[in-house]
């Protein structure tokens, strides 16, 4: 039997692949019914978009989407149907709801909150889903959507905070603590400026790991089954008291555990149910409070470990601690434990407020994060100039390029290192060259595919010597730029063994504004610099 579910889930009709149920819909109905009636649950879906370096805690199973459903399909079914909703609420709250909407839609800025562990690919999905949508079109959604990390969003919802406003000093250091459902997003921020306008620079690139609240669940989950298989219980009641006594630790014992209870109560099944082995009576389990803490522990001990990362170096750092998970007592308490008592950590969590939602839309229009460092390298593969004592460069296909040295490809340029911490709306850039023998060769668009990578610039190649990308490497997007008349920006030049060859110089660019990554390509023509279209174009979806 499926567990119970959390609101991001959907029950999907795998005949037409289209979404039935959605969110809290989902989880009212008889799970069982529904597989009867053709439907499927997509479950915590979010995480088959994770990318891979995001790796789940042991021993995790993550069910498949239902068959022929894919990821991309899922977020544009779940953004359409939140998208009617909020249309309709707006038209039937505001005097003349319907034509003040006609008229704001176009011009309205979606902005998408995302783990701090996504990145372009994921940005992408998430981007074509909006389009597919109906939320905006193609052409406008570079201009019309924005991305921001969960952490940030939370970040700028605590410290709007009366409680936290008030007390921010110039210099002082802020450990922000986004628990979730799926995944915990720990980032470094140092206040710049207090007054008269906030502002916070990131130190260091944030962490994200899979330690929320779900594999909290899994664990009560696999106790659980563990128990009623050992007392001898059949399949079909061993499915129907897990079930049960996990919708009860999720919506009862999980957000109220504190740690400080010697035995809990589970409702596990009907008042008849006894099995004397396994503590259940009048269909209740007792539970020891050792057992529902190893439920938390591997999670929590993830969390204090990234966090403790994170915070190292630190002069007299504060911890703010948000997210559904950051609700929990036994969490806030190992917390306050671990970094400092209460007076060093904050709790914003403000009653039916969601502080990623919520902070988004204050994220949109203060902009009060005005550095932040690169979670990944960003660079491109080159060649270079062939070495016949470098072990690296021994075994690999020489190239004779036309200046007539001879060189091999897979080499690693790195443009951004990872860490680096840079301004809102900046740029590095990175000078290259490609070199023909003959203008007839060069093309009038120049291309790129450029890279991430989170290992250090030690690392030489990208490429094996079979000119496979190493697996630490990602395409994160492709940057051309169409130049017109590029035959009068070659040089020329002359080497005696080999003749004349031409060089074209150019740089290319990433720019860091808001979350998103982009990259554009420059070269000089005519006594100027130009510039090629941001063009970013995620990789497709592995």
């Amino acid at each position: 039997m499926a567990r119970p579910t959390r609101k991001r889930e959907a029950v999907q009709a795998t005949q037409l692949d289209l979404p039935v149920k959605y969110g809290a819909e989902a989880v009212q109905q008889d799970i069982e019914a529904a597989k009867d009636r053709g439907l499927h649950l997509a479950k915590y879906f979010k995480l088959h978009l994770h990318p891979a370096d995001m790796a789940p805690s042991s021993g995790f199973k993550l069910d498949p989407l239902p068959r022929g459903v894919t990821i991309n399909q899922v977020y544009t079914d779940y953004l359409r149907y939140l998208y009617a909703h909020t249309r309709s609420f707006f038209q039937d709250h505001v005097f003349h709801g319907q034509q003040v909407w006609q008229t704001l839609a176009p011009s309205m800025e979606i902005v998408l909150a995302h783990p701090n562990g996504w990145g372009t690919r994921e940005q992408g999905v998430l981007r074509a889903a909006a389009v597919a949508a109906g939320m905006t079109t193609e052409a406008k959604s570079r201009e019309q959507i924005s991305f921001v990390t969960e952490a940030e969003a939370s970040v700028q919802f605590c410290v709007c905070q009366p409680q936290t406003s008030t007390f921010l000093t110039n210099g002082m250091n802020l450990v922000v603590c986004d628990a979730g459902g799926s995944t915990v997003d720990t980032t470094v921020y140092n206040v710049t400026s207090a007054q008269p306008t906030l502002q916070l620079k990131e130190t260091k690139a944030s962490a994200c790991i899979q330690a929320g609240a779900i594999f909290v669940d899994d664990a009560a989950e696999s106790w659980l089954r563990g128990r009623f298989k050992a007392a001898g219980l059949d399949q079909d009641d061993i499915d129907a008291c897990t079930a049960d006594g996990l919708d009860h630790f999720i919506n009862f014992t999980k957000p109220n555990f504190s740690g400080t209870e010697d035995v809990l109560d589970l409702k596990v099944g009907k008042r008849r149910l006894n099995v004397a082995s396994i503590s259940v009576q009048g269909g209740r389990m007792k539970v020891a409070k050792s057992n529902v803490k190893s439920f938390f522990d591997g999670c929590v001990d993830r969390i204090i470990n990234s966090v403790t990362s994170q915070s190292s170096g630190l002069y007299n750092p504060y911890y703010i601690l948000v997210g559904g998970f950051g609700d929990s007592p036994y969490l806030k308490s190992m917390i306050r434990t671990r970094f400092g008592g209460s007076n060093r950590l904050t709790t914003s969590n403000i009653p039916g407020a969601k502080a990623v939602a919520d902070g988004a839309a204050i994220w949109a229009v203060t902009k009060s994060v005005v550095s932040r460092a690169a979670r990944y390298s960003y660079g491109i593969p080159v060649v270079t100039p062939y070495d016949q004592f470098n072990t690296e460069h021994v075994g690999r296909t020489i190239i004779n390029s036309p200046s007539g040295t001879r060189k091999v490809g897979g080499a690693w340029s790195e443009i951004v290192a990872k860490d680096t911490v840079m301004a809102d709306n900046s740029s590095v850039k990175q000078s290259y060259y490609q070199e023909f023998s003959s203008l007839h060769e060069v093309p009038n668009t120049i291309s790129q595919t450029l890279y991430s990578t989170l290992l250090s610039s030690s690392y030489k190649f990208m490429r094996n010597k079979s000119g496979v990308v190493y697996s630490d490497w990602t395409a994160v997007c492709d940057v051309s730029a169409n130049v017109q008349d590029i035959k009068s920006i070659m040089v020329r030049k002359y080497n005696p063994g080999v003749g004349p060859y031409f060089v074209l110089d150019f740089q290319i660019a990433i720019h860091f504004g808001g979350t998103q990554l982009s990259a554009h390509i420059e070269w000089e023509q005519n006594g100027r610099t130009m510039t090629g279209p941001a063009t970013v174009i995620p990789a497709s979806l592995k």
